[in-house]
């Protein structure tokens, strides 16, 4: 019986999630296409002179997804131990939350270094970033997996 009255709240628990991801990424695919619409720098540009942000952004977008899978399985082990299902949901909330916010800067940054330098590299860092964010989609099986639940 225990487990059927919990089945709702995991099941109202991944809905949240998945609308929280889905306006993250909805939100970045907007600005990033109203940046490259808007953007003089369409097309294939080759760099003329070295600039620092070929370095920085590429190097931003690994860290962001190196560190946000680190915070996420910190703060997934810590909540494995918590009693409940709906305790283990409440940490693993800001756990999703921090991953898909660093994965959204980076792409954000980079699409503004392609907007500022026009080099398509930042572009493809982006739809990369992007398609990691879909990838990371939250569903029900991931969630029970993540937290360890016995009957999902």
């Amino acid at each position: 019986m225990t487990a059927a009255k919990n089945t709702p709240t995991l099941k109202n628990f991944v809905q949240t999630l998945t609308i929280i991801h889905i306006v993250l990424i909805g939100g970045t695919l907007a600005f990033s296409t109203f940046l490259y619409l808007s953007s003089k720098n369409q097309g294939v540009t080759v760099p003329q002179q070295e600039s620092i942000l070929l370095y920085v952004l590429p190097t931003l977008a690994a860290i962001a997804i190196f560190l946000g899978n680190y915070i996420f399985k910190q703060k997934i082990e810590k909540a494995r131990n918590l009693p409940s299902i709906q305790k283990k949901c409440s940490a693993y909330l800001p756990a999703s939350i921090i991953r898909y916010a660093l994965l959204e800067g980076a792409a954000l940054l980079n699409i503004a270094g392609y907007t500022l330098e026009g080099y398509p590299i930042y572009i493809t860092i982006t739809g990369t970033l992007i398609l990691y964010m879909l990838w990371l989609r939250p569903t029900r099986e991931k969630v029970s997996k993540d937290l360890m639940l016995k009957n999902p």
